[in-house]
């Protein structure tokens, strides 16, 4: 033991925490890598965490992307936190894989909340997608009928409501309202 003191020079704590970080934030980089597939489109290294989210400005996150599609094409990737998005720029390229291409792009991300959805029955009428969404949409259109929607009167009603509320707009009288009450 004394043998293996003598090979070690003293290091204080301070040095030895600012190593062990160090360390850490290096394993973490290497770690984060890009781990998808290889058909993923290139796009800008990211930093671990937070990915590519120091690139964009979400202010003017259009102004940020054309940026970047600049440098990268106009089909490129990010990694926006640990979520990896694709990014079409250009008329051409979103209207081939809108039209041309529909089906690998229609639904919704695959995130929590739709997880979530589907864990609990698909009890969400919002990130409903598929199937599911078809159900919900023949069912809320037809119930909607059952209300009136499409008819004359529902129209009269919508008019009047729009009247009541510039009606009460113009009460303030150039002050401000509270919309929440």
């Amino acid at each position: 033991m004394a043998l293996l003191a003598l090979a070690l020079p003293a290091v204080d704590l301070t040095t030895a925490l600012l190593l062990c970080s160090l360390v850490m934030v290096l394993l973490l980089f290497l770690a984060s890598g890009r781990k998808t597939d290889p058909r993923f489109p290139a796009g800008p290294a990211g930093l671990p965490i937070i990915g590519n989210l120091h690139q964009v400005k979400l202010s003017r996150l259009h102004e940020s992307l054309m940026q970047l599609s600049e440098k990268h094409g106009c089909i490129f990737s990010l990694r926006l936190g640990q979520q990896d998005t694709v990014v079409l720029t250009g008329y051409e390229v979103v209207k081939d894989a809108l039209v041309n291409h529909a089906e690998e792009f229609m639904g919704r991300p695959h995130d929590h909340v739709p997880t979530y959805c589907q864990v609990n029955r698909g009890v969400c009428v919002v990130m409903a997608d598929g199937e599911s969404w078809k159900q919900m949409r023949r069912f809320t259109l037809s119930t909607l009928r059952d209300f009136g929607m499409g008819k004359k009167s529902v129209e009269d009603k919508i008019i009047e409501e729009a009247s009541h509320l510039s009606d009460v707009f113009q009460a303030y009288e150039g002050e401000g309202i509270l919309l929440l009450t």
